[in-house]
């Protein structure tokens, strides 16, 4: 903004200056002779003065055409110099509220561009679809009897909810999980190689993902620890969908698993997970020139 109006002033100032200097460069031109300097020369123009017919402009319009020079340089030999100084400053006005003009509407198209930016912003991230996770399961795998291993084996179910107001055509999802006390600082995932545009989450919908491998082991060690809270099973993943109009937006999640409480036979509260973690698990990305987001 500024650039512009510096070079708006220099525009003007070169207008300005070249309206002053041609005006001096006129009059320069205009003024008689000075009958001191030039006696010859002043004796031969009043000569030619006092030969000159009155009617003289007349007579010449059958002379080639002439008529018009002779009438404009008549114009110009009487017109004062005074005359067009002014009017060379009136003109340098007028070009003056041109510019300013022209720069007050250059800026307030700006801000109409601004605003309409903004608005269709607002309105992408209004109309566009939201996809979280909104549950996690962990189901337990039947295995024959003595022929799986020592341990609990289970696989998770992610269901994913579209919370927008358009479908998300997901294109990947990402997952990944283990039995651990703390989560690595980086998400590794292990991604789906068979996910296409047909995958179709719609405004309010879920849809359940569940994995087929790898399964996730709770042996009789890793319960008594889960039981007092010294590890959790933790699952963890993100999901990438397009939009209609070819957006792409990618949800990061992470949760464990807090385990049931028992008092005696009862169970006071049910295993479920929590939503928590660090901010590297868990984002919410957005690209609109349908671009990865990460």
């Amino acid at each position: 903004m500024t650039t512009r109006i510096i070079a708006l002033w220099i525009v003007l100032a070169a207008i300005l200056g070249f309206a002053f200097g041609g005006t001096l460069v006129w009059s320069t031109q205009k003024a008689p002779p000075n009958n001191r300097e030039y006696p010859a020369k002043a004796e031969a123009q009043d000569s030619r003065a006092r030969k000159t017919p009155i009617n003289s402009i007349t007579d010449e319009k059958h002379n080639g055409g002439k008529q018009k020079e002779n009438w404009y340089q008549t114009f110009l030999d009487h017109t004062p110099d005074w005359f067009v100084a002014i009017f060379t400053l009136l003109l340098a006005f007028i070009t003056y509220r041109l510019v300013a003009s022209t720069n007050r509407l250059w800026e307030a198209g700006e801000r109409q561009l601004k605003i309409a930016g903004k608005t269709a912003s607002v309105a992408i991230n209004v109309e566009r679809p939201y996809v979280y996770v909104s549950e996690i399961e962990l189901r337990r795998v039947p295995l024959p009897e003595g022929e799986g291993p020592p341990a609990d084996v289970y696989v998770p179910v992610f269901t994913f909810t579209n919370y927008g107001r358009t479908p998300a055509f997901v294109t990947r999802v990402g997952y990944n999980h283990a039995v651990v006390d703390k989560l690595p600082d980086e998400p590794a995932y292990h991604f789906t190689d068979d996910l296409t545009v047909e995958l179709v989450i719609r405004p309010g919908e879920s849809y359940p993902f569940m994995l087929e491998q790898p399964w996730m082991f709770i042996g009789a060690e890793q319960r008594a620890k889960i039981m007092v809270g010294k590890m959790y099973p933790r699952c963890w993943g993100q999901i990438r969908y397009r939009d209609f109009l070819g957006g792409v937006g990618e949800t990061g999640f992470v949760a464990f698993q807090y385990p049931e409480l028992k008092a005696g036979d009862r169970i006071v509260s049910e295993a479920a997970f929590r939503f928590t973690g660090p901010p590297a698990y868990t984002y919410q990305r957005y690209s609109d020139d349908g671009s990865d987001p990460s």
